[in-house]
């Protein structure tokens, strides 16, 4: 099942504070340390000039805009996705910065998956929590994308994901028809009513819903299983 493609990047509005913006590095002695990524990050700066207001449409327009910026052919690694996320620190103050932060993040993990790679790790522990995670991510029925993530995503957490499966202390849920075959484990969500659960493995296609709620030592164990597999995979890439 694929999903409708998203164009019309002039329904994009621009961003009032353009060129009033400068970043400020938390350390600077690591700002730009790597080198290979300078052209990635370079677009990410650009693009949080543009404005994404909340609306999933907008966030696939805004999905579809970055897609086309970066080379199918570029080479992304599991490890270069972690680099980018540091990188991305000094700019926490922008207005944008959660959502497109996110959407960065998911548009790389479906560009390494293109190249090889399914399995994820991602250390959010000292950033804010991130929108988006996760959205649009594209896997497929034999091949899953596995994301693993230390630390607490915000909303819309693997939003219009195909074949996906996530493991996650915290994050926000918003159930959406486009979920294809995605599951999620989750110590602590919030869905739609902002009731809180705790401890749950939920499986989402379209409308369906399947949830389970897990004993904390089946969460703890899941999550240990994942953890050490993905693991092994990220750091041998």
């Amino acid at each position: 099942m694929n999903q409708t493609p998203f164009d019309g990047t002039a329904h994009m509005a621009a961003n009032p504070f353009k060129r009033t913006y400068r970043p400020t590095a938390k350390n600077p002695a690591t700002l730009r340390t790597t080198s290979s990524l300078d052209d990635i990050l370079a677009l990410y700066e650009e693009s949080l000039d543009t404005a994404v207001d909340g609306n999933n449409y907008h966030h696939g327009v805004f999905y579809n805009s970055i897609s086309q910026k970066v080379d199918p052919r570029r080479c992304i690694t599991p490890s270069d996705i972690n680099q980018f996320i540091l990188l991305t620190q000094s700019f926490e103050k922008h207005e944008y910065y959660t959502h497109t932060t996110g959407m960065w993040i998911s548009l790389l993990m479906n560009r390494a998956y293109n190249q090889g790679h399914n399995k994820f790790y991602l250390d959010l522990q000292n950033t804010k929590p991130l929108d988006c995670i996760g959205f649009n991510l594209a896997g497929n029925r034999n091949k899953k994308i596995k994301v693993m993530i230390e630390g607490t995503v915000g909303d819309e957490f693997g939003a219009q994901s195909q074949h996906a499966v996530f493991y996650c202390r915290e994050g926000n849920l918003l159930f959406s028809p486009s979920f294809v075959n995605s599951t999620f484990y989750l110590g602590r969500t919030s869905i739609l009513s902002g009731r809180v659960y705790e401890h749950f493995r939920i499986r989402i296609n379209g409308y369906s819903q399947s949830c389970y709620q897990m004993l904390p030592h089946e969460f703890e164990a899941a999550w240990n299983h994942a953890k050490k597999i993905i693991e092994r995979n990220c750091n041998g890439s």
